[in-house]
C-alpha cells in the first residue's frame, strides 16, 4: 500500500510530501506469520534550504508512529487471533 500524505500548518508545506509505502509478505505457506515492512520518502517539489531538518524530523517522527503501530498490533493481534486454529486452516489448504 502506498500512502500520499499532504502536509498543513508546517513550515515549508508547501515544498514537500511525505510518501509511505506499507509491504505485508507471508513468510511462508504453512505458516501464519508475515514480514511487514514499512518505508518513507520525503519528496521535495521545491527547492528549500531546511530540506535536511525536514527529512530528519520526518524519519524521526515515523520511527515512533511505527514503533506504536508495531506495539498495538503485538498487544491487539493475539486475542484477536488463534495461531494453532490458522496453522490447520492452512495446512488442510496445503493437501
Amino acid at each position: 500500500m502506498r500512502v500520499f500524505n499532504q502536509v498543513s500548518g508546517a513550515p515549508y508545506a508547501d515544498c514537500f510530501n511525505p510518501e509511505e509505502e506499507w509491504i505485508v509478505t507471508s513468510t511462508d505457506a504453512a505458516s501464519p506469520k508475515c514480514i511487514v515492512r514499512h518505508s518513507l520518502l520525503i519528496n521535495f517539489h521545491k527547492s528549500c534550504m531546511m530540506q535536511g531538518i525536514i527529512t530528519g524530523k520526518a524519519f524521526g517522527a515515523q520511527q515512533g508512529n511505527f514503533n506504536a503501530w508495531a506495539g498495538w498490533a503485538a498487544s491487539h493481534l493475539p486475542e484477536h487471533f488463534d495461531y494453532d486454529k490458522a496453522v490447520a486452516q492452512i495446512e488442510a489448504q496445503n493437501e
